[in-house]
């Protein structure tokens, strides 16, 4: 099937070897995950790097990617943030260790409120200090993804809270999800993105290749045909970060498919509730503002005529 992960940690293979790997990983179609560790990358070859989050860039999306010890600082991090902004695949980034600032610190706090696939996010070893925290910890009050950020051990009492507080709340908001979707999908439809699709025809005919094209990933001229039967990993239809765009992808068998609609129909609709307290107040404002309003012209009007 390929190779899916690179561990290329502590070589020294500086920003040319950074470029030359990622014009590989471009061109392979399979690795998810990458290490480069350790090995005195700076903000230029961070430019190259980040080439592998740009949506749509990569064939296979990238799942994992280790930049510790290295030396992108603050130019570095801008890039493989702005590119993080929309990716919608990877969930583990390590930039420990990297001569990192506040700067840093909020580039990558605002990529990540709108990024929602980033699970993990490593940023010890910096000079991430007040600035830099508070715009993370503001981050996570509006980042539902984030499971695990690590910072320097000073920081770590304030970031353990916060998570903590964010994890209770977070808790509360899966019940409400639960128990609203299911009261959704009682009266209504909802999308199932999974169907089952078999590629028949003879051998050397282009069904793998079919299916690699389908899953968004390179042809392979080098793969052997298939003998016999091949089925593959389960497949789903997943919405993008781009507005009504679509695309199909690998998925593990373990993943319930019915959990995941409950929360999504759950989600729609405590969204919809959300709004629409957002316009009963906005309605309210309005009153009691033209209320107001209706109360001093008649004040003014009367004050006119009693005036001598």
């Amino acid at each position: 099937k390929g190779l899916k992960y690179l561990n290329m940690a502590n070589n020294y293979i500086q920003d040319g070897g950074a470029r030359e790997i990622i014009s590989g990983i471009l061109a392979s179609g399979t690795i998810t995950s990458i290490n480069l560790s350790g090995n005195n990358i700076s903000e230029n070859g961070a430019k190259h790097i980040s080439a592998v989050l740009e949506t749509g860039e990569a064939p296979v999306p990238l799942k994992k990617l280790v930049l510790a010890n290295n030396n992108i600082k603050d130019k570095g991090a801008k890039d493989i943030a702005r590119a993080l902004k929309d990716n919608d695949s990877l969930n583990y980034l390590d930039l420990s260790t990297n001569d990192l600032r506040d700067e840093s610190a909020k580039h990558i706090a605002d990529a990540l409120l709108t990024n929602r696939s980033l699970q993990t996010l490593i940023l010890a070893g910096n000079a991430i200090e007040t600035n830099g925290l508070v715009a993370l910890t503001k981050m996570l009050e509006e980042n539902s993804s984030i499971l695990d950020l690590r910072l320097n051990a000073k920081h770590k009492d304030i970031v353990s809270n916060k998570m903590n507080e964010l994890y209770e709340k977070k808790q509360q908001l899966a019940k409400e999800m639960v128990l609203s979707g299911i009261k959704s999908m009682e009266s209504k439809s909802v999308r199932w993105n999974r169907s089952k699709l078999m590629v028949v025809g003879k051998e050397g005919a282009g069904k793998t290749a079919l299916v690699r094209s389908i899953l968004g990933q390179s042809f392979n001229p080098t793969r052997q045909a298939t003998a016999g039967v091949n089925t593959s990993s389960s497949v789903y239809l997943r919405k993008t970060s781009s507005k009504n765009v679509y695309k199909w992808e690998e998925r593990e068998d373990s993943q319930n498919d019915l959990d995941e609609i409950i929360l999504r129909a759950g989600r729609k609709e405590l969204e919809k509730m959300q709004r629409k307290k957002i316009s009963e107040a906005s309605n309210s404002s309005v009153q009691e503002i033209s209320t107001s309003v209706n109360k001093n012209e008649k004040e003014e009007t009367k004050g006119k005529i009693l005036k001598p």
